[in-house]
């Protein structure tokens, strides 16, 4: 049976990810949750350094088929404000876990992998220092993706705004929010479903496609 690893697990896009694989592959597909929740698979705290390691060694001696690296940290802070404990978390969550990861993966012939990046290492965020990690992934996706092997893909999704996530749900500067998608082409945010759905096609059914970061934000990071 072949394997998928998720981090990220207990988030709407995951869960929407895990009810695409339940009703399209019928073979079936081991599902391997990893995070820092009791009800992990595996219990790995991406805002520790040493756990960070850990995870790496362990996608490398899984090697599964499938790799979908969906954590991330949103402080939603200043930098001056900031702590320095929420300076170290926020870099080893949102880049140094992921870059280990990706340094590891020329070693793993095979294997599909999707990273979630965000606008935000594209357009900028009012949390400077997440945007700033998600900038940096979205370098290391185009320096790591052309030394895979000829069989593995890796490619990264970067969302806009998703109406339906925890981080845009617990807001409350509606009126920010109801101005962005006014001026957004499409008029509408996207959903947890649309990047799960685009995600399981990254995963399983992309046959040529490596090395993208595709953005889903209606047409507001183009304007």
């Amino acid at each position: 049976m072949k394997r998928l690893i998720v981090t990220g697990y207990n988030s709407n896009i995951a869960t929407a990810l895990f009810r695409l694989v339940a009703q399209r592959q019928q073979d079936g597909i081991e599902i391997i949750r990893c995070g820092r929740c009791k009800q992990a698979d595996v219990t790995f705290d991406f805002s520790e350094l040493d756990d960070c390691r850990r995870f790496t060694s362990f996608v490398e001696e899984t090697a599964p088929d499938y790799l979908f690296l969906n954590h991330g940290l949103l402080v939603g802070d200043k930098l001056k404000d900031y702590s320095d404990h929420d300076i170290t978390k926020a870099l080893h969550v949102n880049l140094v876990s992921v870059a280990m990861v990706l340094e590891r993966l020329e070693l793993i012939d095979n294997m599909r992998t999707v990273v979630m990046s965000s606008i935000s290492g594209k357009a900028g965020s009012y949390d400077t220092l997440y945007a700033a990690t998600k900038a940096g992934v979205d370098i290391m996706l185009k320096s790591f993706a052309p030394r895979l092997p000829s069989g593995s893909r890796l490619n990264a999704i970067s969302p806009g705004i998703i109406e339906d996530t925890r981080m845009t749900t617990v807001r409350t500067d509606l009126d920010v929010l109801a101005a962005t998608k006014q001026k957004t082409p499409t008029q509408a945010f996207c959903t947890s479903l649309e990047i799960a759905q685009l995600s399981y096609y990254l995963l399983f059914e992309a046959a040529n496609l490596t090395g993208e970061n595709l953005n889903v934000n209606g047409g507001l990071y183009v304007r």
